[in-house]
C-alpha cells in the first residue's frame, strides 16, 4: 500500500517517489530541496589553507553558492571543492493534511454514499450507503484513531483509510483498509462496491460457525458414499456450482481481497524441520481454483485415510496423459488427513502459482458455505448415501 513518508523523509533529488512528486505538485505536500556535504576539511600542500574537518552536516538553501561555511566549526568551503562530495537532497516537510481528507472525502461523495464528520474527532467520520452505516477513520500521525485502536469491542466494520507511515500497528479483523493515495488519484467508486457487498461481522462468525457444522456432517455422510458416486455424480455437482456462482464468488472474492485476515486458511505441514502449520492466502487458493486449465481427481476417502506424496505423483501422471492441455491439478477429497501441503507451497513458490489446489474437507466446507451453497450440498449427500 502506497504511504506518505514521516516529515523529515529525505530522497536524493533525481529519485523522489513519482507519486510523492505527484502530490507535491498539486499542493498536498512540500518538499524542500538542497545541497547536503559532511565537513571532512581541507588537505593542501599550502599549510595555512589546511582545514580540520569535524564531520558535522553542511546543509545549503542553494544549489549552488560561491562559499559557505560550517556552522559548527566555522570552516569555509568553496563551491568547487564541495560540489563533487556533495548531494541534492529534497526533504519532505510539509503534509497538508487538511487537504488530503478534504479530497477524499469529497471523492466519496461523488458516489452515493452519505459521508458526515464527528464532531471533536479530527479525521473520523459517519458514512452511510443505503441500510449499511460504517465509522470512518482517518489514520496518520495527527488522526484521532482511537476508534481503531478499540475496535474489537465493535460489532461492525470499522473503514481506515490510511495515509503515512505512522500508522496503527496490529489491527482486529473487522478493519478495512484503503488507501488514501488511491482514491485521491481513482476516486471511491471501485470501493463503493467493496463496501456495499460487504457482509456483517454478525454474518460472517455466523458462517464461520457454519463450516464447522457442515464439515461434520459432510465427514460423516461421505463415509456411507460408494466411492464413484462421489467421483461421478457429486464431483461434477461440486464443479458446476463453482462454475455457476459467479455473483456469491466475486462477493466472496471482495470480502477475502477486502479484509485478508478472514482469508488466512492454516494447514498442516508435515516433515522433518518443518513448521506444524502453515497458512494458505484463500483469495489467491480460490483465484486458481477457479481459473481455466485443470485437470481434476477427486477422492472420497474416510477421515483416517490421507492424501500423500504418492497421490500427488498419481495425479500428476494423469496431468500428463491429458489431452486438453490441463497445466493444473485439482483434488476434491473428503479427508484433512493430508500430508503434501508442502508439495502445493513448492509449486506456488517455483511458479508463482498454485499449480496444484487441494480442496480439503475443511476448504470444501468453507467454500460451500461462503458460496451460499451448503445446505444443498449437504443434501445431495444425503440423496447419494447407501441405504
Amino acid at each position: 500500500m502506497i504511504l506518505i513518508p514521516k516529515e523529515g523523509t529525505r530522497f536524493p533529488a533525481e529519485r523522489v517517489p513519482e507519486y510523492l512528486e505527484k502530490l507535491s505538485s498539486t499542493g498536498y505536500l512540500r518538499f524542500s530541496c538542497f545541497r547536503v556535504t559532511t565537513c571532512k576539511g581541507r588537505n593542501t600542500v599550502n599549510i595555512g589553507d589546511r582545514l580540520a574537518g569535524c564531520n558535522y552536516e553542511i546543509v545549503s538553501p542553494n544549489l549552488y553558492f560561491e562559499s559557505i561555511e560550517c556552522s559548527n566549526c566555522g570552516n569555509e568551503y568553496s563551491y568547487e571543492e564541495l560540489e563533487p562530495r556533495s548531494e541534492k537532497v529534497c526533504e519532505l516537510t510539509a503534509i497538508n493534511y487538511d487537504k488530503i481528507v478534504s479530497a477524499i472525502v469529497d471523492s466519496i461523495r461523488e458516489t452515493d454514499f452519505g459521508i458526515h464528520e464527528i464532531a471533536g474527532y479530527y479525521g473520523n467520520y459517519v458514512l452511510e450507503l443505503d441500510s449499511k452505516r460504517f465509522l470512518l477513520v482517518f489514520d496518520g500521525s495527527v488522526f484521532d484513531r482511537r476508534a481503531i485502536l478499540t475496535a474489537q469491542d465493535s460489532g461492525s466494520h470499522i473503514v481506515r483509510i490510511a495515509l503515512d507511515e505512522d500508522v496503527a500497528g496490529d489491527l482486529p479483523a473487522n478493519i478495512l483498509t484503503l488507501s488514501g493515495i488511491d482514491i485521491i488519484y481513482k476516486g471511491f467508486q471501485n470501493q463503493k462496491y467493496i463496501l456495499r457487498d460487504l457482509p456483517s461481522t454478525t454474518e460472517i462468525i455466523q458462517r464461520m460457525e457454519m463450516v464447522v457444522i457442515v464439515e461434520r456432517e459432510m465427514l460423516e455422510l461421505t463415509g456411507r458414499i460408494d466411492w464413484r458416486v462421489f467421483e461421478g455424480k457429486i464431483t461434477d455437482y461440486l464443479l458446476h456450482q463453482l462454475r455457476n456462482r459467479v455473483t456469491e464468488r466475486y462477493q466472496y472474492s471482495q470480502l477475502l481481497k477486502a479484509i485478508p485476515s478472514y482469508g488466512n486458511v492454516s494447514v498442516s505441514w508435515s516433515g522433518p524441520g518443518k513448521p506444524d502449520k502453515i497458512t494458505l492466502n484463500l483469495a489467491e487458493y480460490l483465484d486458481e481454483l477457479l481459473s481455466e486449465g485443470f485437470t481434476t481427481d477427486a477422492k472420497c476417502y474416510g477421515e483416517k485415510s490421507r492424501i500423500d506424496h504418492n497421490t500427488i505423483e498419481k495425479v500428476q501422471h494423469h496431468l500428463s496423459l491429458d489431452e486438453f492441455g490441463a497445466q493444473k491439478v485439482l483434488i476434491i477429497t473428503t479427508t484433512n488427513n493430508i500430508t503434501c501441503w508442502q508439495d502445493v507451497a513448492n509449486y506456488k513458490r517455483r511458479t508463482g502459482h498454485y499449480k496444484l489446489v487441494i480442496l480439503s474437507a475443511r476448504l470444501l466446507a468453507e467454500v460451500v458455505v461462503h458460496l451460499a451453497f451448503a445446505d444443498e450440498f449437504l443434501k445431495v449427500l444425503k440423496e447419494c448415501t447407501k441405504q
